[in-house]
């Protein structure tokens, strides 16, 4: 199985190494959000051309490095690991640029405010990367690139009331 060389990746995007490592995220987004799209890329019986023409589609304002980097994969069948490209891009991009990627997931849409609270809180070698999931019913997740979760959640809490109660 051909494998992406990151390094070489990194120093081919130069100036863009940030805004690639936030593309190839969304994109690990979408194919954990949609499982469909995920079997349509990982398919070798789906013509390459189509599947092209779906990232493109998807992702019309990305950059030139993205679409290059996703037609090699779709040419060299890799799309199942898209996943661990972006996880190793990022981890990377992190380390070359001395930055920690963290998601926050809100159940609606944060103020601007609140995100400069918590960039505030993490210090500025922190990116976030936003993403709303309403079954959070309110409050947030803090997921760190070391694995590290805070669950400050309304669901979260009612779950951890109903393992108290069940125990």
């Amino acid at each position: 199985m051909t494998k992406i060389d990151r390094a070489k990746l990194f120093e081919l995007s130069g100036k863009d190494a940030l805004p690639l490592e936030e593309e190839l995220y969304r994109l690990k987004k979408a194919i954990s959000l949609n499982y469909e799209l995920a079997d349509f890329l990982a398919d070798g019986q789906k013509p390459k051309e189509a599947k092209k023409k779906v990232g493109k589609d998807l992702f019309p304002g990305n950059s030139k490095t993205f679409h290059d980097l996703l037609s090699l994969i779709i040419d060299k069948e890799i799309a199942k690991d898209i996943p661990e490209i972006s996880k190793s891009f990022s981890a990377l991009v992190a380390d070359k640029e001395k930055i920690r990627f963290d998601e926050l997931i809100f159940s609606g849409t944060p103020s601007e405010e609140l995100i400069k609270k918590f960039q505030k809180i993490a210090g500025e070698k922190v990116r976030f990367k936003i993403e709303i999931d309403p079954s959070l019913m309110g409050g947030f997740i803090w997921k760190t690139m070391d694995g590290r979760i805070m669950d400050a959640s309304i669901a979260g809490r009612l779950s951890q009331i109903r393992e108290e109660i069940t125990a």
